[in-house]
């Protein structure tokens, strides 16, 4: 078959037409390209500036709870100190009257009632000393929410860490209400058992305050799935305000009253089970309770024996 000279230049621009526009249509798609990237890095940047503005908020929150939380047994403590000072200085006045004058040493005893001074002083130290156990107890809270790492290497058996949590409890002199136990067989999972026990116990001491003494709590261990097990406290308080939920989980976040909770338990609960790749879930009706879930993948291939 002969191509004609005619059929050939037609052909050639086709040929010429096709390429001009699939020239075109890589023009449009880079520049389609190049707007999606500049889109990505625009919307990246946005999501770094979001994130570090919830950082800079959640720092400005744990500063101020810091302050409160560090303020009240601060203060205490240093006026105690100064009321000892005064003391201590009265006493040293009334030695050096005792080596020069005993009469005016017996005198000045009676007018400064020094019976009641050291009564005053030993409350006064046995209140700064709880102060300082206060703090100690801050720093520890924080030491443990700053600590990112966790050693997963251990066995964690979870029946026992809520017996032995249980037990340290009553061994504390802790006042629970009662409380329903009922730990289903579940497997045995990698993890860090003294970080369990430290949150079931803020859970514990969470729902023994909300439910009060004469309350009840339901705790259950289970596997609702086949790689999930959790557990479950459930208490029989008022619950958790609706507009509230949102922030129980920022640090010395409490609805407690002064000096009755720090407002650490729940943001190292989380913290806790964030190292072992599983969740805090909480579900609550108003006067109808609160029921904390500690959720914990399971995979029966890297469970412990």
């Amino acid at each position: 078959m002969t191509v004609q000279p005619a059929d050939y230049q037609a052909l050639v621009a086709a040929l010429a037409e096709e390429k001009q526009r699939r020239q075109q249509l890589e023009k449009v798609l880079a520049h389609k390209l190049r707007e999606l990237h500049r889109n990505q890095q625009l919307q990246h940047q946005h999501e770094l500036q979001l994130l570090a503005q919830e950082k800079l908020a959640s720092i400005g929150s744990l500063a101020a709870g810091l302050a409160h939380e560090l303020n009240t047994p601060n203060g205490y403590i240093k006026c105690n100190l100064q009321m000892l000072l005064k003391d201590w200085q009265l006493l040293q006045q009334y030695f050096e009257l005792v080596a020069k004058d005993p009469k005016a040493a017996a005198s000045f005893y009676q007018q400064n009632n020094f019976s009641f001074m050291l009564q005053d002083g030993t409350d006064l130290v046995d209140e700064s000393l709880q102060g300082l156990n206060h703090i100690a107890s801050i720093i520890k809270d924080l030491r443990a929410f700053a600590e990112e790492q966790s050693d997963l290497t251990g066995v964690l058996d979870l029946r026992d860490c809520v017996e032995q949590t249980l037990e340290l409890l009553e061994f504390e002199g802790v006042l629970l209400p009662q409380v329903h136990v009922q730990l289903d067989p579940v497997p045995r999972l990698p993890g860090d058992p003294e970080k369990i026990r430290l949150a079931v116990m803020h859970l514990l001491n969470n729902a023994s305050q909300a439910a009060g003494p004469d309350g009840q709590i339901w705790l259950h261990l289970y596997q609702p799935v086949a790689d999930e097990i959790e557990l479950s406290i459930r208490d029989s308080g008022d619950g958790v305000p609706p507009e509230l939920m949102a922030r129980i989980f920022d640090p010395f976040f409490t609805t407690r009253p002064v000096g009755q909770g720090r407002g650490m338990g729940l943001s190292i609960t989380r913290m806790i089970m964030t190292q072992h790749s599983g969740q805090v879930l909480v579900e609550s009706l108003q006067g109808q309770g609160a029921c904390f879930r500690l959720r914990f993948p399971y995979k029966p291939h890297v469970a412990r024996q």
